[in-house]
């Protein structure tokens, strides 16, 4: 027995001795990253700026540490600020994420704004620490639809202290859009497909999404669920828009990878993106779930979608119960509740 329990204390320690952490001291201001006993990013590099769980393993591809490298201060005028430093498993800087609000840009159709560690140019870097869009422009919006509007000479311009908007700095300034591949796409003047993105009344991209057979009947069985999904989504909206029009829009945007094993969803509507309706498919279990931003995956944030859908009708039927409760779209929610909830058991 004496033995078995100390090959068992061996097998826990060096599972622990793989396992990845966070690390400070305790009259430190700096954050380091371990990986047992070896260090992994010295703690001298980073200082910590925002709340860091040091109790939790890392158990992502990639991770992020507080602050760059960049010696020298930025200037107020630099459009895209570099803000924290993205590592591989190996503790080899990959690039910096651009500044947002307070902290690194947010996950967009799986994948963020970064910035080069060499030229200061802006491109895309996903959740893996792939760079899918080389860093080659000045500044980028973020993605939506498929596609992202890059820039090159251009400069802030202040709408007041505090807020900016990105302008053309000469006459040779440039501003087009670009794809997943990271190929410029030319607009056309008018509509090839029901489901092109609309730029404008006059300018017009090719609907971006292409599906394989399996993708292609994933999204047919996703649709028993639009209806009601639809529903829920409207039931607190305004808009000037039809019904037809503020409806979502699903398409599949990301397939399932060594680190993320689901098949993701997304919804639109007016051609933006709902992340607040974002589901993920499991293959192996053939099931849909629905996972609410930041989408860290665990058992907790991972919501069949049944129990989803019933748990939001039963809030909307709750709130058509008030009699001051007045909204554009409105349907019979405790209807809807009783169905489904019959159909569940």
């Amino acid at each position: 027995m004496k033995w078995i329990a100390f090959l068992i204390l061996c097998s826990l320690s060096t599972v622990s001795a793989q396992e990845m952490y966070y690390f400070t001291t305790k009259d430190s201001v700096h954050v380091g990253v371990k990986k047992g006993n070896q260090v992994i990013v010295p703690l001298e590099k980073h200082r910590i700026t925002y709340y860091i769980d040091f109790n939790e393993p890392i158990t992502t591809p990639i991770f992020e540490l507080p602050g760059s490298f960049v010696n020298k201060p930025f200037s107020k005028e630099q459009v895209a600020t570099p803000v924290n430093t993205i590592y591989n498993l190996q503790g080899k800087p990959l690039y910096y994420t651009l500044l947002l609000d307070n902290g690194s840009d947010y996950y967009q159709e799986n994948v963020q704004r970064i910035v080069s560690l060499d030229t200061g140019k802006v491109g895309f870097g996903n959740d893996e620490g792939t760079i899918v869009i080389k860093p080659e422009w000045d500044f980028v919006a973020p993605f939506n639809y498929g596609y992202a509007e890059v820039m090159n000479d251009v400069k802030k311009q202040y709408l007041d202290e505090e807020h900016w908007s990105v302008v053309a700095k000469s006459a040779h300034s440039f501003s087009g859009y670009i794809n997943k591949k990271g190929q410029i796409v030319k607009p056309y003047t008018h509509r090839k497909h029901p489901k092109d993105y609309m730029i404008s009344e006059t300018e017009f991209l090719p609907y971006p999404f292409e599906y394989a057979k399996k993708e292609e009947m994933i999204l047919k069985d996703f649709k028993k669920y639009y209806n009601v999904l639809n529903n829920i989504s409207l039931s607190n909206l305004s808009t000037d828009g039809t019904k037809e029009e503020a409806s979502l829009q699903f398409e599949i945007i990301r397939s399932p990878s060594k680190y993320f094993p689901y098949y993701k969803i997304l919804a639109y509507r007016f051609q933006r993106v709902e992340d607040s309706f974002t589901f993920l498919y499991d293959e192996k279990e053939q099931s849909f779930y629905y996972i609410e931003y930041p989408f860290h995956i665990s058992n907790e944030t991972l919501v069949p979608i049944n129990n989803y859908i019933i748990n939001r009708l039963a809030d909307i039927c709750e709130a058509y119960k008030n009699p001051t409760y007045e909204r554009q779209f409105t349907f019979d929610a405790c209807k809807m509740y009783n169905e489904w909830s019959i159909d569940s058991k």
